[in-house]
């Protein structure tokens, strides 16, 4: 927030996928009007296997309602972290969730070809880190602990800047 006057709102909901937040969770950002936009999106659209076409038509729809909410908002979409790093799978799961989560990875890069989007890569630039260190992860050999969600923050920091 240095150099920046900063609100934050959270209108995230645990477990999430991308028709969530479309029919969820969008309208309580909308009426904010926000400038800046973080959507960490696509593990839940990976382990549920969710068509890449509705992902793609889902996200989209959100790009658009927030740009006609502010025409100025820059979004930044992180995609899937590499769930083919996550602990709890076992082979072949952990082979099939790095390859469902290369397929939606390049459906969100697709939507950032959007000037007003942002991709931050966190599966490309973690998924080895996160795979090398399964004390990053939970007690549910799932989810992420705070160690595991710091080495998302200098992706997320790069992607904010090249947004800003």
């Amino acid at each position: 927030s240095r150099g920046y006057k900063v609100q934050y709102q959270n209108f995230a909901i645990s477990g999430a996928r991308v028709n969530d937040v479309l029919t969820k969770q969008l309208d309580h950002a909308l009426v904010t009007r926000p400038d800046i936009v973080l959507l960490p999106i696509g593990a839940n659209d990976v382990t549920h296997l969710t068509k890449l076409s509705k992902v793609e038509t889902d996200m989209r729809a959100v790009v658009a309602k927030l740009k006609y909410a502010n025409p100025d908002v820059k979004i930044i979409i992180t995609g899937s972290q590499q769930m083919g790093s996550v602990p709890r799978f076992p082979q072949p799961i952990k082979t099939i969730a790095k390859w469902r989560t290369a397929q939606i990875n390049k459906v969100f890069g697709r939507v950032a070809a959007d000037p007003n989007v942002t991709f931050a890569h966190i599966a490309d630039e973690t998924g080895k880190t996160f795979l090398e260190h399964p004390e990053y992860f939970a007690a549910d050999k799932f989810h992420p602990l705070y160690e595991g969600y710091a080495v998302w923050v200098p992706i997320l920091n790069a992607a904010i800047d090249k947004a800003l």
